[in-house]
């Protein structure tokens, strides 16, 4: 990963295993993500198997075993991201490329990819509170952006 620091990735990950703190983090995080990003970019529920006149804010979705399954999913998939940033680096880069691959077969767009990380730092922000600092939040971002930078300019061609 081009220009990481290790206090930054330390900071992420010291941050992730607070989050991992609170109860049911995994699906209370990616129905935080998953409503944000619906919010933010309509098109995309589609790609989840939703219709695009879903309400994301009804019950009947946050209690979907769609929607449950999606949140806690990419809850995970995060946190494998995380654990493999110390002395799996290597394997990480070959991950992220085998998931962008995988995400173009499903019509997911490299431009979703931001609107995605802001639903991850919209979710940290509210499951972290005051923890989650201006400095935080720089580095969250920073991070996110190399995962995706290395995602898409490592992966396939575009």
């Amino acid at each position: 990963m081009r220009d990481l620091r290790f206090n930054d990735i330390y900071e992420v990950i010291e941050s992730w295993e607070a989050l991992r703190r609170i109860p049911n983090y995994k699906e209370a995080t990616g129905c935080i993500v998953y409503q944000h990003l619906f919010e933010s970019c309509p098109q995309i529920k589609v790609l989840f198997g939703f219709s695009n006149d879903i309400d994301v804010n009804s019950d009947a979705v946050w209690k979907s075993k769609l929607f449950l399954m999606h949140a806690k999913h990419t809850t995970e998939m995060i946190e494998k991201f995380l654990d493999m940033m110390g002395p799996d680096i290597e394997l990480l880069t070959g991950v992220l490329q085998d998931l962008e691959e995988r995400y173009a077969k499903y019509e997911v767009t490299t431009d979703m990819y931001p609107i995605l990380g802001e639903a991850l730092i919209f979710a940290l922000e509210k499951q972290l509170g005051k923890r989650f600092t201006p400095r935080l939040k720089k580095v969250w971002r920073d991070v996110y952006s190399e995962l995706i930078h290395e995602m898409i300019h490592h992966g396939r061609v575009m």
